[in-house]
């Protein structure tokens, strides 16, 4: 196996909604091997795709389209500046996920298809946190984030697809939502 890269991901403010925009930059950053100058430069791209929703977006986060927009801006800066491509979908948005078991499985495979490096996943969490995350790598069962809010890695039975079991309080876990997930790749200009 590989060595894991050391960079730390850029990490956002505690209440603010723009985890959207830290997951794009912390997915290029990993991908394509970012400066510190590359990630203010992206920063830049990224709020300015979205500028029209300023400053409401910095206390109520984004949704799904949102992240379309995000994922355009950073495709074009990526072709201008890494000649090569940032390629995404959403694999599973209509896709019926039984278990958390299967659920980071099917993560698991896409990122070992393409090769370590040029492929990760942009994962929407719900109760307790709803927060935008980036899953770089996933081993045995335990995920690993590339986040900004700072988290490291959970074993699986951390996480529930159940939203009655989802919350803050003892005994609750973290809500996936698995239709509000998407794969992220390095692909060729």
């Amino acid at each position: 196996m590989a060595k894991r890269r050391s960079r730390a991901p850029v990490e956002q403010g505690d209440i603010d909604g723009l985890c959207s925009i830290y997951a794009t930059l912390n997915a290029c950053k990993l991908m394509f091997g970012h400066s510190e100058k590359q990630d203010e430069k992206l920063l830049e791209v990224l709020c300015t795709s979205v500028a029209d929703l300023f400053p409401q977006i910095i206390w109520d986060g984004t949704g799904v389209p949102t992240l379309y927009r995000l994922f355009r801006a950073a495709d074009a800066w990526v072709q201008k500046k890494h000649k090569a491509r940032l390629l995404w979908g959403a694999p599973l948005m209509r896709t019926k996920v039984a278990s958390v078991e299967e659920f980071f499985d099917r993560l698991r495979t896409e990122i070992e298809a393409h090769g370590e490096g040029r492929a990760l996943w942009i994962v929407g969490l719900g109760e307790p946190w709803d927060h935008w995350t980036v899953v770089d790598r996933i081993a045995g069962r335990t995920v690993y984030f590339y986040d900004s809010w700072g988290m490291k890695h959970y074993r699986f039975d951390s996480f529930t697809l159940d939203k009655t079991k989802a919350g803050d309080k003892k005994g609750q876990k973290i809500m996936i939502d698995a239709h509000q997930t998407f794969l992220l790749r390095v692909g060729e200009l």
